[in-house]
């Protein structure tokens, strides 16, 4: 009987090991779709690009220098990360790798990541905003589905996301079909990013380089089936040129706790492509 047992025991690893291949496989195919999907979203009416001097001086002074190198606007990017991911407080990092994709008419983005749990198994989500709508999914071993969620509260959470990484292409931040600027001080600005009739506000704080450092939401945060709004902060720096633009190569998330700040997530971007909309 143990003897069957074991049998039994060393036939079924391998077939789970092509379970697992055949169900990662299946979610990159299913990204590769959504960041197609991402691609072709018909633009927004066209409408008179904001002019400089109705833009916060802060704003105007970053905007200049980080698309003073380039003339020719963005239409997709593509980009490759490593970096950490922790889900609770208090927990250790995990390492992660990921690729994200966006459009910037209308704006939007596709993220994939992986991160290991133990040797030999992993946690993979995709997290998107596509015509204004968020959805994320989540997986262990890209088989068994720990999250699928949509609705208002992730349409707002995604789209917050995305306003801080439009940093990435900073050329749609002037596009006012999407984003609408207003002066809060000398050091930071309010922006307002609407799509396909949803709509999130965020302020945005500059360093004395004049580059934008963080950016500061209230956002809903979803545990156990109920959201709430609580502080959210995104962060930014290693900033250097790419294509002729002056993007972050470093961005971490955060949830501002009564405790004091969690950072969830620290990116380390290692390529940055412009214009290719198709997925690595």
């Amino acid at each position: 009987m143990v003897w069957l047992l074991i049998i039994v025991v060393a036939l079924s690893i391998p077939a789970l090991g092509v379970l697992i291949w055949l169900n990662r496989l299946r979610f990159r195919i299913f990204v590769e779709e959504e960041a197609l999907r991402l691609w072709t979203t018909p633009a927004a009416t066209p409408v008179p690009p904001q002019q400089d001097d109705a833009l916060p001086a802060p704003v105007k002074s970053y905007l200049e220098q980080a698309m003073g190198l380039r003339a020719a606007p963005v239409k997709a990017v593509r980009l490759s990360h490593g970096g950490d991911l922790r889900p609770d407080p208090g927990q250790s990092w995990l390492r992660i790798r990921g690729d994200q994709y966006f459009a910037t008419d209308p704006p939007g983005f596709v993220w994939w990541g992986r991160a290991s749990l133990s040797p030999g198994l992993s946690i993979e989500a995709c997290d998107e905003s596509v015509a204004g709508a968020g959805r994320m999914r989540i997986k262990i071993a890209s088989t068994v589905t720990v999250a699928d969620t949509r609705g208002a509260e992730i349409d707002q959470g995604a789209l917050l996301r995305l306003l801080a990484e439009m940093v990435w292409f900073p050329g749609a931040l002037l596009d006012a079909r999407y984003v609408t600027w207003a002066p809060h001080d000398d050091s930071s600005a309010q922006a307002t990013l609407r799509v396909a009739g949803r709509e999130v506000r965020a302020t945005f704080q500059f360093g004395a380089d004049g580059l934008p450092r963080r950016i500061d939401a209230m956002r809903y945060a979803i545990e156990r089936g109920r959201s709430e709004l609580r502080p959210w902060f995104g962060e930014m720096g290693d900033f250097r040129l790419e294509s002729g633009l002056l993007v972050p190569h470093r961005m971490e998330a955060g949830w501002q706790l009564p405790g004091g700040p969690f950072p969830y997530a620290r990116f380390i971007v290692e390529r940055v492509e412009y214009d290719r909309p198709e997925p690595f």
